[in-house]
């Protein structure tokens, strides 16, 4: 009998002891959730679509509104920004490597505008990201993952590599919005944009995600711009093509630190290597970027601005850059090139030229 007592006594404090560590996890894994829900939440949507591509839906807040109201000058202090509200200290560091890059507006012969662009750059893995934030435009973005130190033989495949893919939603290189305005980047030659007013400080990237997040026009975007003081990130400088569904497109670019708007002054613009502002003297030194501006007038002009989306892909693949090796690193050339539907709000893209493996996406 007293055996028995003994046995229901240790049973009933093995229960309470179990009872407590229990609920001691619950309230570890809750606070965990409760610091984290954004990132968990969008870390469990990161998908691996082929070799080295990868997607990402983040539906949760990632605080740009947050950073527009102190922005960065540097891509250190975007750094700063993405550790603290991101990561939650995680190191983190990234660089945005030289490239040149093509991109062009077209309209296929049922009026859908389009919005082409190839990267060539050195090869590393790429990422799709979808963003849905609360008062703000959706958007589908492309991020080249060696602004995050991965390369061609280094993917993001541990967990700690996968965290660093949730600061994706601040470097995209080019994406569209729900509105269907699209914009990418591309090197141009001149001095490094710093404006220093007194108005908030953007980078590079963060320009590209204010436009999606924030513009609903061509008009809106070259407006909402003019408001920031854009500094280059690093490997700087850059310009950028801004289109929307209507098919107005400008290319904006920067001259002693004053904003260009250059207006196409015909059904389609096209925008390489070289400034296209008329105070820059461009001697360009990015490989064939005139003739490759060229040999899409040709085309674009002999067509009146009409291209179906498999003739844009055709056409970027005529005028990608390739190299067996650059600067002494992997091989690389079009790393990925896009066409963008701005009346379907659909992403079209192949990956290292690939023709044979058309991706989709669509916001």
């Amino acid at each position: 009998m007293e055996e028995k007592k003994k046995m229901a006594k240790w049973k009933k404090a093995l229960i309470i002891t179990f009872s407590s560590l229990f609920g001691l996890i619950l309230v570890v894994v809750g606070t965990f959730y409760g610091i984290f829900f954004n990132e968990v939440n969008a870390f469990f949507t990161i998908k691996q679509e082929n070799t080295n591509i990868y997607s990402m839906t983040y539906k949760n807040n990632y605080f740009f509104d947050e950073f527009l109201e102190t922005g960065a000058s540097t891509d250190a202090e975007l750094r700063d920004f993405i550790m603290t509200k991101l990561l939650h200290g995680l190191p983190i560091d990234f660089t945005l490597p030289d490239y040149g890059c093509s991109s062009f507006t077209a309209t296929t012969s049922e009026g859908e505008h389009t919005f082409a662009r190839n990267l060539d750059i050195e090869f590393a893995p790429i990422m799709v990201v979808k963003t849905y934030p609360k008062n703000s435009y959706s958007s589908i973005s492309m991020v080249n993952l060696s602004a995050l130190g991965f390369n061609d033989n280094y993917a993001p495949s541990s967990f700690m590599d996968k965290l660093l893919l949730l600061a994706a939603p601040y470097i995209p290189f080019d994406g569209m919005n729900e509105k269907g305005v699209a914009i990418c980047v591309n090197m141009v030659n001149g001095a490094d944009i710093q404006q220093n007013t007194d108005k908030i400080d953007i980078t590079t990237t963060t320009l590209i995600r204010l436009v999606l997040d924030k513009a609903a026009s061509v008009e809106e975007a070259v407006k909402l711009i003019k408001q920031y003081d854009l500094h280059d990130s690093t490997g700087g400088p850059y310009h950028f093509q801004i289109t929307d569904k209507s098919g107005k497109s400008v290319i904006v670019e920067y001259y002693q630190n004053e904003i260009q708007v250059i207006e196409s002054e015909t059904n389609f613009q096209i925008m390489t290597n070289h400034a296209l502002n008329s105070f820059e003297n461009d001697d360009s030194t990015f490989s064939s970027t005139y003739e490759r501006y060229d040999t899409i007038n040709n085309k674009l002009s002999q067509s009146n601005g009409i291209l179906s989306v498999e003739e844009s892909f055709n056409l970027l693949q005529e005028v990608k850059m390739s190299w067996d090796a650059y600067e002494g690193g992997n091989a690389g050339g079009a790393l990925y090139s896009a066409v963008y539907n701005l009346d379907k709000l659909e992403l079209q893209f192949v990956y290292k030229s690939n023709m044979d493996t058309v991706y989709r996406f669509v916001i």
